[in-house]
């Protein structure tokens, strides 16, 4: 008989449902999970809200951001870092959690050679004008050799139907866009060891070659001979001229677009769901009591009760900004 686990998920994007998430399928088949927004014993929560504050239960972070988890606050944490904390973190990137186009990695969707050449030169699609300047600048930079169709809400320079960030079909959209590219611009929104988010997949998965930046160990977990690694070089200028190689070397470009993703053509034993399960066994298996890791007292106690004083104090301006609004805005 499974054992049952009162849990719940609060501070995920927009676009999260419970059921159809990572955590609830994977620990689906181990557990019996009772969803309880009242007294759950384990709380799952991300980076989007402070709702967490308001559980003292047993609290498992998880971040799709380049952010570190603060261990004042929660008990356990999975993020993109390498580092250890006394069995307390996990490293588990998010696009090892996009379930079926995470699954075609492996798959092999070989195109045929004269028409994987013939398509578009290359894509950028990004909606996020706040990320590091690198993105913009390179984009900037290939375009002086071929126009790069930029098909998201930043920097627009064509129409070409996609679903938006967070639309339920964005990521199958976005896939199917890709498609009739040789390259696409698989920049991180910022710079970190381990943060390699669904970018490179999405450009893996559509046939076309990824020019990545963003995780200078992207070759830990993924085959460098299947994308260009903009760490590998020394400067923009030497990532844009092996471009233009691979554009006319038709023989190279080839290579690269077939080169599995995964050096040994299945996944790492370290990218799979098992690894997920047994890291969260430990604190599921024994009572929450047990498995609790944060101190909550001392030097903890004290910055955890500023946290929720300023919690309070924002929610108090925000009801009187709704309230304000409601009144004045017309």
């Amino acid at each position: 008989m499974m054992q049952d686990i009162r849990i719940h998920f609060s501070d995920f994007s927009s676009d999260f449902v419970v059921e159809d998430s990572f955590f609830y399928k994977v620990l689906s088949a181990h557990y019996r999970l009772i969803l309880d927004s009242e007294n759950p014993d384990y709380l799952f929560y991300s980076c989007f809200g402070q709702k967490y504050l308001d559980y003292d239960c047993i609290r498992i972070f998880y971040t799709g951001e380049n952010l570190r988890p603060d261990f004042n606050v929660c008990d356990y944490a999975i993020g993109f870092d390498y580092m250890e904390f006394e069995g307390r973190y996990l490293r588990f990137p998010s696009y090892a959690m996009d379930g079926a186009q995470f699954d075609q990695l492996t798959q092999g969707n070989a195109m045929p050679g004269e028409v994987a050449i013939k398509r578009n030169f290359c894509n950028f699609i990004y909606s996020n004008a706040s990320a590091d300047l690198v993105r913009d600048r390179f984009f900037k930079l290939l375009s002086e050799y071929q126009q790069v169709d930029s098909l998201g809400p930043h920097l627009t320079n064509c129409s070409v139907p996609i679903g938006a960030r967070y639309a339920s079909d964005w990521r199958e959209s976005k896939v199917i866009t890709q498609q009739d590219y040789k390259f696409s611009v698989a920049f991180e929104n910022s710079l970190g060891n381990g943060y390699t988010t669904e970018k490179l997949l999405h450009a893996l998965i559509s046939n076309t070659v990824p020019i990545y930046w963003g995780n200078p160990r992207v070759a830990d977990d993924f085959n460098p001979a299947a994308f260009v690694n903009v760490h590998d070089y020394d400067s923009i200028d030497q990532v844009i001229d092996v471009v233009r190689q691979l554009d006319s070397d038709h023989e190279a470009y080839l290579k690269m677009l077939n080169a599995p993703a995964f050096r040994e053509g299945t996944v790492p034993e370290h990218l799979s769901d098992a690894r997920v399960v047994e890291f969260l066994k430990p604190a599921l298996d024994q009572s929450p009591e047990l498995a609790r890791r944060r101190p909550g007292v001392g030097a903890t106690g004290l910055y955890e009760d500023r946290l929720k004083r300023m919690e309070r104090m924002r929610r108090r301006f925000g009801l009187l900004d709704r309230v304000l609004n409601k009144l004045f805005v017309r």
